[in-house]
């Protein structure tokens, strides 16, 4: 695999010589992949990862929609944790956070605040007690850029998942790219739109020149 998990290993591993001593959940990486015009895919981060661009801010740059551009989300990567203090049976005082096959982590796609795309994850891995997760093996397709027209855009993102709490109770938590910023781009005119605008300003250039050689005369 590329370096999406690198840097979060090492967080996961910090993360759980701390948790040790009490109930802990949290959220190692969280890493958008975007394909830019079907090029180079584009690694986003919002949470670990930190060779990646960050999500919030980044400019993913100006499309022309009308030439073809696109813009891509191919996969969305996730890994979370919550300590299990392995107390049978499950909800017992001495017992963590933990989570387990029946977890649960739903993906939501904003643009401009709107949702554009949503989607239950697969865990696709387990690692002691983190779950890596994705929007499985094949990814998916999700063009940010479809029935736009001209202007500046923003896309972030959401993710609910749940836990088994060491109360008993299963408890849904909320991560997401807004808390830090959205990632934006833009949209131009379509070449026609420009050419009939160029045109307009020139007509009315040459009469109001027309007038004024009128009066001149």
């Amino acid at each position: 695999m590329n370096n999406r998990w690198v840097i979060g290993s090492f967080v996961a591993t910090l993360g759980m010589l701390v948790g040790l001593a009490r109930a802990d959940i949290g959220v190692v990486e969280s890493t958008g992949a975007l394909l830019v015009n079907g090029g180079s895919t584009t690694y986003l981060s919002t949470t670990g990862a930190l060779t990646n661009p960050r999500w919030a801010g980044y400019d993913l740059g100006v499309f022309d929609v009308s030439a073809g551009d696109t813009l891509t989300l191919t996969n969305f990567y996730f890994e979370n944790y919550a300590y299990n203090g392995g107390s049978i049976p499950p909800g017992g005082v001495t017992n963590d956070n933990w989570l387990d096959n029946s977890s649960i982590a739903t993906f939501t796609l904003l643009r401009d605040g709107n949702q554009i795309y949503q989607a239950a994850m697969r865990q696709a891995a387990v690692n002691g007690n983190n779950r890596n997760w994705d929007l499985a093996a094949s990814g998916t397709s999700v063009n940010v850029l479809a029935g736009l027209s001209p202007g500046s855009y923003n896309i972030a993102w959401t993710i609910d998942w749940n836990y088994n709490q060491w109360i008993g109770s299963v408890i849904t938590g909320t991560s997401q790219s807004s808390s830090t910023g959205a990632a934006t781009f833009s949209v131009v005119p379509e070449p026609s739109a420009v050419a009939l605008t160029v045109v307009g300003v020139a007509g009315l250039a040459g009469g109001l020149w027309r007038r004024r050689s009128r009066r001149a005369a």
